[in-house]
């Protein structure tokens, strides 16, 4: 299924493949906004959808709470831009989770969506063989005196050798 995220005019594919417990990637095409006559090659991104941290990591001279979920947050965006992950957006999102043995209970979790550039897909170069045109039937038998460097008609060769035959072809 494609959507356009909110607030972006680009389509988005929803469909995504579980690495993990916490992470999540999807593959998808954009195209860019002066690609009106579809000449020019789309560019494709890959998606990965990370939990946000819940909490902040300690540190030395880091004592607020604010300050420690920063520091967590600046960690992981340096992680993710280290591997060629740009960030896209922060999104809240609903889950339906089951809690005890027969209830379910709606649950919002905070993500955060990366992306990266793939190698634009080259187009396929498709050569065509073109077989040169065959050679004339050149023929050297005595019946034909006098033809020997000329195109000789399909339809002379059958003559010919009907009459060769004692056949005449009408």
């Amino acid at each position: 299924m494609i959507r356009p995220f909110p607030g972006r005019k680009h389509p988005v594919s929803t469909a995504a493949r579980d690495s993990g417990p916490a992470t999540a990637h999807s593959r998808a095409t954009m195209d860019g906004p002066d690609d009106t006559t579809g000449d020019a090659p789309q560019q494709t991104y890959e998606y990965r959808v990370v939990p946000a941290p819940r909490k902040g990591e300690k540190a030395r001279g880091v004592r607020s709470g604010e300050a420690r979920f920063a520091l967590a947050l600046s960690r992981l965006f340096n992680h993710m831009g280290a591997q060629g992950w740009e960030y896209v957006r922060a999104d809240t999102l609903p889950a339906e989770e089951r809690v005890g043995l027969t209830g379910t209970e709606l649950r919002y979790h905070a993500l955060l969506v990366f992306r990266r550039a793939l190698a634009p897909v080259a187009p396929q170069v498709i050569q065509q063989v073109i077989e040169p045109p065959k050679a004339p039937l050149l023929l050297s038998a005595p019946e034909w005196q006098g033809f020997e460097e000329q195109e000789v008609a399909d339809s002379t060769v059958v003559d010919l050798l009907a009459a060769r035959r004692g056949h005449a072809a009408e």
